[in-house]
């Protein structure tokens, strides 16, 4: 049944899960160098919304090179909203995210 759901949705979810992305990183935009100070939380809820939406996505069709990426990225911007540290981590998991769509784009449903 899964392997019927991934091929008819398949192309949906990776243009959702691009819109997901790019919402993500326009949110994470100026994050790393900004002061702690002027870290939104706000854009950090932004992201964190982003990601959790991609995570349940991807679990639905059991996409294992998206799903743990994206909760991942999920918990690195909840630590990043507190400290800020973890900025250069939500950038890197959702590189990753970007460059795993990329090979799902290619891939056979």
């Amino acid at each position: 049944m899964i392997r019927e759901l991934r091929k008819r949705f398949l192309p949906r979810f990776v243009q959702s899960a691009r819109t997901h992305v790019e919402r993500a990183r326009s949110a994470c935009q100026g994050m790393q160098t900004a002061a702690p100070g002027d870290r939104s939380s706000g854009r950090w809820r932004v992201v964190r919304h982003e990601m959790h939406a991609l995570s349940g996505e991807a679990s639905m069709l059991e996409i294992e090179a998206v799903g743990p990426l994206a909760k991942a990225a999920e918990g690195a911007a909840a630590r990043a909203a507190r400290h800020g540290e973890a900025a250069a981590e939500v950038d890197r998991l959702i590189d990753e995210i970007a460059h795993a769509l990329d090979a799902l784009d290619t891939e056979e449903p």
